[in-house]
């Protein structure tokens, strides 16, 4: 077999998501079909790569000697590309992001402010997941939402700034859900009600809020994972479950949102990009798009709430431009 770009990408991505299984998600591919591919990389290369184990896979010396090159390679590759886009007009700009309700207000924002941008999606439910598209080289620029220390390190190379911090999480309800009378909700109240589990558990979010529940004094009692949001929105709804979620969440007739009592749940949304492909006015562009598109999704889903001015301590703060 003859190794080509595609198989370095394989193996750079192993190396970022510390696993096999972790990997063949962001690559959209089988566990077993990745780990026959690699099995193949790996006769070819003369030896094992990564050591296989419960932690995860570990680079070999033979894989951090492969890896370290691969590396380079890919990126004189990705400047090789980016460099001749710019003589044919429009350059991709390769955007990955948290699954939101503002997805779409913020990619219409970049199409509208970086006219010699083509931009493209990648969407997912975990933070992990969308922070690995930026590690592999299948993203540009990437805007994730998570609690903070759940991310995998910054890549070498890339850059960060946060956007939203604090980013509390409230909590939905059904209409007629005993709390759905109040302004705020003890988290503690909850301790006997059942949860639909948060969406790319993989990301902490499942352990941080396990965390907070235990905090609370309960264990929580998980009925449903990893659901659409259309589901969840009828499970809810129908009594199903309660369910944490973002303040831009919009509900619907039957569920109600309320903020979390002492904000026993926060996270913080961040931008991740690659210098040598997004210049810094883009990503101010990027910056303030992403502002105006949170800020329009928040007013739709809490400017008609009775409890929202009296609660200020449960807004999430948006971060302005570095000046």
């Amino acid at each position: 077999m003859e190794l080509d770009l595609r198989h370095l990408r394989v193996l750079c991505q192993i190396a970022e998501s510390g696993s096999v299984s972790r990997a063949a998600v962001v690559l959209g591919v089988s566990q077993p079909a990745l780990t026959a591919q690699l099995g193949r990389i790996e006769t070819t290369l003369g030896g094992r790569l990564f050591e296989r184990g419960p932690q995860g896979a570990e680079p070999t010396s033979l894989g951090q000697f492969v890896l370290k090159r691969a590396r380079g390679i890919l990126s004189e590759m990705n400047e090789l590309v980016a460099g001749g886009g710019l003589s044919r007009g429009a350059v991709e700009l390769r955007l990955g992001a948290l699954r939101s309700s503002f997805n779409g207000a913020l990619l219409t924002r970049l199409q509208q402010r970086l006219p010699g941008r083509e931009v493209t999606t990648r969407v997912d439910s975990s933070g992990i997941v969308v922070a690995q598209l930026l590690a592999s080289g299948l993203a540009d620029v990437v805007v994730i939402g998570a609690h903070k220390g759940c991310l995998p390190p910054l890549p070498p190379g890339a850059m960060e700034r946060i956007v939203i911090d604090p980013e509390p999480l409230y909590v939905a309800l059904a209409a007629d859900h005993r709390l759905a009378c109040l302004d705020t909700v003890d988290l503690a109240d909850l301790a006997r009600d059942w949860w639909l589990g948060p969406p790319g558990a993989d990301d902490g979010s499942l352990a941080m809020f396990r965390e907070a529940c235990e905090a609370a004094g309960f264990s929580p009692r998980l009925r449903f994972t990893n659901l659409e949001a259309i589901d969840a929105e009828q499970f809810v709804a129908t009594g199903q479950g309660a369910m944490i979620c973002a303040p831009t969440y919009p509900g619907q007739r039957d569920v109600v949102v309320r903020p979390l009592a002492g904000q026993p749940l926060a996270g913080h949304r961040l931008i991740r990009w690659r210098p040598e492909l997004v210049s810094d006015a883009e990503i101010d562009l990027v910056h303030q798009a992403t502002l105006d598109a949170y800020q329009e999704a928040l007013t739709r889903a809490t400017g008609t709430l009775p409890w929202w001015d009296r609660h200020p301590e449960a807004h999430p703060v948006l971060l302005p431009l570095p000046q």
